[in-house]
């Protein structure tokens, strides 16, 4: 009974640490990567793990408590990287870069 007990302590263990060591999910939802837009004002929203911070090109967006977010952005004419970054409070990361063009008026 005892080693059931330890075996399983062992097992719950490794998931949380499994868990602390993995990067945060996630999504991004807008804008789509390759869009071609002649908006100057583009919406980057989506969604991060619970309690991950957010940076969208460096900045932190504030997310809620299920992690959404969404902030407007203004784009350059031309091509656009914009870098959103959630991170966990021990250090783990995931990066999303999407690319957005904006055409100038004068085409």
């Amino acid at each position: 009974a005892l080693a059931v007990v330890l075996m399983a302590a062992l097992a719950y263990l490794g998931f949380k640490v499994e868990a602390i060591v993995q990067p945060p999910l996630l999504t991004v939802s807008s804008p789509a990567d390759e869009l071609l837009t002649d908006r100057p004002l583009l919406t980057v929203a989506g969604q991060a793990q619970p309690g991950s911070a957010i940076a969208i090109n460096g900045q932190e967006v504030l997310a809620d408590e299920q992690g959404r977010f969404s902030t407007p952005l203004d784009l350059q004419v031309g091509v656009n990287v914009i870098t959103i970054t959630a991170r966990k409070n021990h250090g783990q990361e995931t990066v999303v870069q999407r690319r957005v063009v904006l055409q100038s008026e004068n085409r």
